[in-house]
């Protein structure tokens, strides 16, 4: 018996296979799965045959949507909200959207699984005792990239990037530290996975 409520459910990184048998039983009895981008979503529930409802949600829906959630889980109806990859709300929508519920006296159930922020940690490769920051996307702007990067440079840090800005970075850290090594992580669980090392030391 599956609770009325909102499930944050972790979908795969990369590789579909890589779902919990849990989060696969939610979504199929989902009365409304909730999504950054209904076309990417569908693959996933496509291959485990899974037949529900989906509807787009952003940040910049939180006003537009969060009465419509709200009411249906106080209609006992289930939502799950999906990113398009790993767990939500790591650097995707919803924080306003969880607070919302929450402060209604909703439940609200995280369903565990893939998180490329943990898959970084692990194959890091890192031996020193420093702690691990989760930066999140840097800024694109160099001089906001750099301050950020300054402000936690004396920890290992983690963070996501694009193709688009994944040079940038690399040179925002080249700039500020004499002493360094970067471990790229490139198409994390699919067959051309690969972990990419830059050093610079003095």
């Amino acid at each position: 018996m599956i609770e009325p409520g909102l499930y944050l459910i972790a979908t795969p990184i990369g590789n579909l296979d890589d779902i919990t048998i849990r989060a696969i039983n939610i979504l199929k009895n989902s009365n409304l799965v909730l999504c950054e981008n209904t076309n990417n979503s569908k693959k996933l529930l496509k291959k485990y045959g899974i037949i529900a409802k989906l509807d787009k949600y952003t940040d910049h829906d939180f006003v537009r949507k969060s009465e419509k959630i709200k009411n249906l889980i106080n209609d006992k109806k289930i939502v799950s909200l999906i990113s398009d990859s790993g767990s939500p709300l790591i650097s995707d929508p919803g924080n306003q959207l969880i607070n919302f519920l929450f402060n209604k006296g909703l439940k609200i159930v995280s369903i565990p699984g893939p998180s490329a922020l943990i898959l970084g940690i692990q194959l890091s490769g890192f031996l020193n005792n420093k702690n691990y920051v989760f930066l999140g996307f840097l800024p694109k702007k160099k001089d906001q990239k750099i301050k950020k990067l300054k402000d936690q440079l004396n920890n290992n840090l983690i963070a996501y990037t694009t193709k688009q800005q994944v040079m940038k970075d690399i040179l925002a850290v080249a700039e500020i530290s004499s002493e360094y090594q970067i471990v790229i992580l490139k198409e994390l669980t699919k067959i051309h996975e690969e972990r990419i090392i830059i050093n610079k030391n003095n």
